[in-house]
């Protein structure tokens, strides 16, 4: 186990305007950039027990702080103090084999020239940003940093929603198909609809989040990162009144099937119906006809069967010919 490791770091950078990536090492992470165009990027593994302790003891951070950063399922949240920014986001599960609905965590406290960020899943954006710094394209600042990760989550974000209004419209060009399976259809509304709550519980907190970071006190924020900033407020609120529109959508979509369902069950009763009123009549007649006691009309009569038989298929023709008449 190397050093870095035992404080549960995954991987560090000491970056800068006009200078290299620097990669940091195990004595590194023990102190803050002494100039205020250098600054550090920490990132550590959430469940590794030493991260908390070195969170305390040598990032001196406090513990309800620390708490805040390692909860396991948190709401968007940001909280200004007088040491840095707690900044708590949630972002598109990118990971194989899970659900991109089951949303990630970024976790990251800010300082004047150091942003220590935390995971528990593999952050997709985080790691998009780390290649860009090892292939050379690295922000330009702190404030550059933070931009750069939240246009990372919103651009994935708009990814789901747009696939998210592609299967609407698909869903709602089947449900004007006649020979659709409704109920395959309303599963898939049932689906769909679950994507949307948490994207939607989430997405309205982080709107408010963005908003507040925008003019937060931070030496560390220019006025380029906090237009961007409010930009991306702006996108996320467009998304939560798409995702509104889509929810509208579905509940339209799943109206109709319901009422396709009850148009098809009512014409099912319909010849259930039709077919119980032409036999009622002729059920009866024949029951009476059948009641094996002496005086029956035709009893000795040759033909008396086949003429009764003649008489209840001409009636029950009248009968069908009636209803038709009267229900088409």
């Amino acid at each position: 186990m190397t050093e870095l490791n035992k404080i549960g770091l995954l991987f560090g950078y000491e970056l800068g305007a006009g200078q290299s990536p620097l990669k940091l090492n195990d004595k590194d992470v023990f102190h803050e950039s002494p100039e205020d165009d250098v600054w550090h990027w920490m990132h550590f593994d959430m469940d590794n027990p030493a991260t908390a302790r070195w969170l305390i003891s040598d990032a001196s951070m406090a513990e309800h702080t620390v708490e805040a950063l390692t909860l396991i399922n948190p709401q968007p949240r940001i909280h200004v103090g007088t040491k840095g920014i707690l900044l708590l986001l949630r972002g598109i599960n990118m990971n194989p084999h899970e659900d991109p609905e089951d949303l990630v965590t970024v976790r990251a406290f800010i300082e004047r020239n150091r942003i220590i960020t935390l995971q528990r899943r593999r952050v997709q954006s985080l790691h998009e940003i780390r290649q860009d710094i090892d292939s050379g394209d690295c922000p330009e600042s702190l404030g550059g940093f933070v931009t750069v990760l939240v246009d990372g989550l919103i651009n994935k974000i708009g990814n789901v929603l747009q696939k998210l209004n592609d299967d609407i419209d698909d869903l709602d060009d089947q449900s004007d198909r006649n020979h659709s399976d409704i109920g395959e259809l309303r599963k898939q509304v049932r689906d769909l609809r679950l994507q949307i709550i948490p994207l939607k519980r989430h997405l309205v907190p982080q709107r408010d989040v963005l908003t507040q970071l925008a003019v937060a006190k931070a030496p560390w924020l220019d006025e380029l990162s906090r237009a961007q900033l409010r930009e991306s407020a702006q996108r996320l609120t467009r998304y939560v009144e798409d995702l509104a529109e889509a929810r509208e959508r579905l509940t339209v979509i799943q109206e109709a099937l319901t009422n396709r369902l009850a148009e098809k069950m009512n014409s099912t009763m319909l010849v259930l119906s039709i077919a119980a009123a032409v036999f009622l009549p002729l059920s009866f007649l024949a029951g009476l006809l059948g009641i094996n006691v002496g005086g029956i009309p035709g009893a000795e009569h040759p033909y008396a069967f086949w003429i009764v038989s003649l008489m209840l298929v001409l009636l029950g023709g009248v009968f069908a010919w009636w209803l038709y008449k009267h229900y088409r």
